[in-house]
């Protein structure tokens, strides 16, 4: 998983993954925007 140089709040999965949220098993594709209190550490990368 890589941040988007351009802004520090979107994060993209490598390829052939998606990323997970690690609280309610909830896919949340292949890229996220993290909100205001919200941590990348939330999150885990998984192969699709």
């Amino acid at each position: 998983m890589r941040v988007n140089e351009n802004n520090p709040i979107h994060w993209i999965a490598d390829k052939g993954k998606t990323i997970i949220r690690k609280e309610d098993g909830l896919d949340m594709g292949e890229e996220i925007w993290l909100g205001l209190a919200d941590s990348i550490d939330n999150y885990i990368e998984k192969n699709i």
